[in-house]
């Protein structure tokens, strides 16, 4: 809020609306405080990758292993994988022609992810690896909710409840 009363009044200086100062520079920014980060143990992730099923259980291995964003993952293609050179060829994101980052990147296969790309690419029938994934409508809840339920299943959390943080939705 203190940011865009800011630039409102920055804005309205520049077009000669407003002559003194700007009064939301001399309020104070609220102190952000940040949380440290929180990372799955190596067994954490045994145990989710034992006991996640198909797809999802490749696409949550190309996550952790590649570090790769869900959007990233659904686009890519079976040219993506260079197996070869070891690499995997991230081009785009869902809905753009670019990744979040903007830039083209070539992404380490560990050694350990090389047996779920394989068998991703026995599953896949067309050029996407995870096309049925890219037609899904909301997808990233899609991929949300499997995740949560392979939580579930493998001990590491014992529920999760999603509540929407719309103005008043609370659904």
């Amino acid at each position: 809020l203190r940011n865009l009363l800011r630039k409102m009044f920055n804005d309205a200086r520049r077009w000669r609306l407003w002559s003194g100062e700007n009064p939301a520079t001399l309020v104070d920014p609220p102190k952000v405080v940040r949380k440290a980060p929180m990372f799955a143990s190596v067994e954490d992730v045994r145990l989710l990758l034992s006991t996640a099923k198909g797809d999802f259980r490749n696409l949550a291995a190309i996550a952790i292993y590649a570090g790769l964003r869900e959007g990233e993952i659904v686009e890519l293609r079976q040219e993506s994988l260079d197996f070869k050179q070891g690499l995997i060829m991230v081009e785009r994101t869902v809905g753009s022609d670019t990744t979040k980052g903007k830039k083209f990147r070539a992404v380490p296969i560990a050694s350990e992810l090389r047996p779920f790309l394989d068998d991703q690419l026995t599953r896949v029938e067309g050029g996407y690896l995870f096309a049925q994934l890219r037609k899904t409508k909301g997808m990233s809840m899609v991929i949300l909710r499997m995740l949560r339920a392979t939580q579930v299943e493998a001990g590491l959390i014992q529920h999760w409840e999603h509540i929407c943080r719309r103005k008043r939705c609370r659904h």
